[in-house]
């Protein structure tokens, strides 16, 4: 029984931080293809604000729906649903 558990925390351990990093992966991937960016006219910039100055930005790529809150939970939620699942798949749990 105590052999069972110590390889459950050594489990946990490894898939913490790998599922930490592809988070990350994640939420990097996202951010770089479906993430709504504008260009404000009057800073002449890329932003992720709709508003500048009171002015409305253009959208230049991404969804508009999606903004950088969007993206953040989703790649945390994803994440952390598929170590979860690697977690159950190889513990036989």
């Amino acid at each position: 029984m105590v052999y069972t558990q110590n390889v459950h925390l050594l489990l946990s351990f490894i898939l913490c931080p790998l599922g930490g990093f592809t988070g990350s992966l994640l939420d990097s991937v996202l951010g770089a293809t479906i993430q709504v960016k504008y260009f404000s006219e009057k800073e002449g910039r890329i932003t992720e604000k709709r508003l500048s100055n009171g002015s409305v930005n253009k959208v230049i790529s991404g969804h508009p729906l999606v903004n950088n809150d969007v993206v953040n939970f989703t790649s945390s939620f994803i994440s952390s649903l598929l170590t979860v699942i690697v977690y159950m798949l190889l513990s036989g749990r």
